[in-house]
């Protein structure tokens, strides 16, 4: 008995989304283990196995004894509130995925800077370039812009936000992603 509970414990940790997993931890239990998950989600469903094919005897089991009476009033949890909890599921997994990547500089996190400050700053050789309303630090960059050198020395100490936009080429959002590593500053326009 207490092979089966271990074994029971390791099916719930193994079988996530894995269907191969699923089968294995489901006929080597002999009852269905492999979607217990499932039960703990939603308890009050008689069901492990949700689809035709999932190996679950208990499932079929309660079924069949329901056509001649023996049971009653079988509670199936709704489709719609299983792909909520399915996708609920996808979204922690992704969110546990992007608090491992460099997101860049958190705009939040990010200090002022007016036109004076960054005329001055470009005046000095520095490479910036404003882009809705964020200052970006280019100058490790120029030399590897796609679009070539040019560019964005036309951009400096300017805003090319209406160009990044598709004006002059839409940027795509791996150009995004990098270009939030550049982050220095949110614009502070002061009006006269």
């Amino acid at each position: 008995m207490y092979f089966f509970s271990m074994f029971s414990n390791c099916c719930l940790i193994l079988s996530s989304d894995c269907f191969v997993c699923h089968c294995i931890c489901s006929i080597s239990t002999f009852q269905g283990e492999g979607y217990h998950n499932y039960h703990h989600e939603f308890p009050h469903d008689y069901r492990n196995g949700i689809r035709w094919y999932h190996y679950d005897p208990t499932k079929w089991m309660v079924r069949f004894l329901s056509y001649f009476g023996l049971c009653s009033r079988l509670i199936r949890f709704p489709n719609n509130e299983i792909i909520k909890a399915r996708l609920q599921v996808k979204q922690q997994e992704l969110d546990s995925l992007k608090r491992l990547i460099d997101w860049g500089q958190d705009i939040s996190t990010l200090k002022t800077m007016d036109w004076d400050t960054v005329r001055a700053r470009v005046a000095e050789g520095e490479k910036l370039v404003i882009i809705e309303g964020i200052v970006h630090k280019i100058d490790d960059f120029v030399a590897m812009h796609p679009g070539g050198q040019n560019i964005l020395e036309f951009w400096n100490g300017r805003d090319a936000t209406n160009a990044f936009n598709g004006e002059v080429y839409r940027h795509s959002k791996n150009a995004r992603n990098l270009m939030a590593h550049f982050r220095i500053a949110i614009l502070e326009e002061k009006l006269e």
